[in-house]
């Protein structure tokens, strides 16, 4: 999720109707402009009433939080996909699982929500060949330290580098912008149930009077059309998640939280540069040259040569 470094940006369905209706696991490509311009002028509410209508109904408000009948559970689980070459981290819905009850009514058997699981994946790294920062203790020397401090300074990004890397960074950093992101599952998922249980609700199979309820829950999850709405479910949260975590970059609370961990480390650095005469960082661009070596002291007692 970053519009801006790349680190982490998610990838959402290719196309509007596969953002409403992908087959689950389907490949995903980045959101398409026709959905983040409605996403960014209109507001999430829009694309939950377009989804509503690309799934068969009528929209519907999408408050803060999901019905009060729901149980919401979240559940870290192993990424789905490799993290692509260009980004450090990655924190991304996998999937939702529905859990149903049967309900009787006017001689059918309906399914009502009564719980959803959401699946997700949060990857974390430096980049190849970016080295982790120890500081004072560790590798942070004279020959080091500028270097050091450059690249935390620049959280870690280098869009001159082959890479987009700096040669330094610390991985904690990468985690605590991830958690960030982490944080808006839960709500995000909240906000999604107003988009998926009336779909999955408004499904019927006669009531014969053959099942008792746990006989029709089964019946109903195995029916196409529950299927068909149930795989949008995912779909719909990566949508609400977008949306809750778009103010996070651009100077919000993942680079924050990224200066808790190298606000200290920095400061660590330049007080031990300090107390041990390192001298001054040269301006940035120009090559850090290893210390000068001192020359060895004149023996006491020499003799000089006649």
């Amino acid at each position: 999720m970053n519009a801006v470094t790349t680190r982490d940006e998610p990838r959402w369905a290719a196309t509007p109707e596969q953002a409403a209706g992908a087959a689950p696991g389907r490949n995903r490509g980045d959101v398409v402009s026709s959905v983040l311009a409605l996403q960014r002028s209109a507001g999430n509410r829009a694309v939950a009433g377009w989804l509503a209508r690309a799934s068969g109904d009528s929209p519907a408000p999408a408050p803060a939080a999901g019905p009060a009948q729901i149980a919401f559970e979240l559940r870290k689980i192993a990424a789905s996909e490799p993290l692509p070459d260009d980004k450090w981290g990655q924190t991304e819905p996998e999937a939702v699982e529905i859990t149903i009850t049967a309900v009787q009514r006017n001689g059918s058997w309906m399914p009502q929500v009564t719980g959803l699981l959401g699946l997700y994946s949060l990857q974390a790294r430096r980049m190849p060949g970016q080295e982790e920062v120890t500081g004072p203790s560790g590798n942070t020397t004279q020959a080091t330290f500028c270097e050091q401090l450059r690249s935390l300074e620049m959280l870690g990004i280098d869009r001159s580098a082959p890479n987009m890397a700096t040669p330094w960074y610390m991985l904690e950093a990468v985690v605590v912008h991830e958690q960030v992101h982490e944080q808006h599952l839960l709500p995000a998922l909240q906000s999604a149930a107003r988009l998926i249980a009336p779909t999955i609700e408004q499904i019927s199979i006669p009531d014969d009077g053959t099942m008792d309820a746990d006989a029709a829950a089964a019946a109903l999850r195995a029916d196409p059309r529950y299927q068909r709405e149930a795989g949008f479910a995912k779909n719909k949260w990566d949508l609400t998640v977008f949306d809750h975590a778009m103010d996070d970059h651009f100077g919000g609370a993942t680079t924050a939280a990224e200066h808790t961990v190298i606000d200290p480390m920095t400061k660590a650095i330049r007080d031990a540069a300090a107390a041990r005469d390192w001298g001054e960082c040269p301006p940035p661009g120009t090559p850090q040259q290893p210390p000068a070596p001192t020359a060895p002291a004149a023996p006491e007692n020499s003799e000089t040569a006649p």
